[in-house]
């Protein structure tokens, strides 16, 4: 049987607002990839679901792209992480 570990949820900021350096950085790395995101993901359920129009899809992913790129918003993004192992089998 395979052996899994949960890992603490690590809090990721989106843009350099961070105070410290690695989190900074980390934050600048995050923003360019959310903001890659909200061209791959939000077409298909904003179109083909909700019906909303090509343009309307448009001017709605730029908004949301505007309001990453916000200084005003502390935004924070979660990701858990999940390893497994395979069980070792002894002969």
């Amino acid at each position: 049987m395979a052996q899994s570990a949960y890992r603490p949820i690590a809090q990721i900021p989106i843009g350099p607002w961070a105070k410290d350096p690695a989190l900074k950085e980390l934050g600048r790395f995050e923003l360019i990839h959310m903001q890659m995101s909200v061209d791959s993901h939000t077409p298909a359920l904003f179109t083909r679901v909700l019906n909303y129009s090509a343009d309307q899809a448009m001017v709605l992913m730029e908004g949301v792209k505007r309001e990453f790129r916000s200084r005003d918003l502390r935004l924070i993004t979660s990701y858990r992480f999940i390893t497994g192992r395979k069980a070792s089998t002894a002969t």
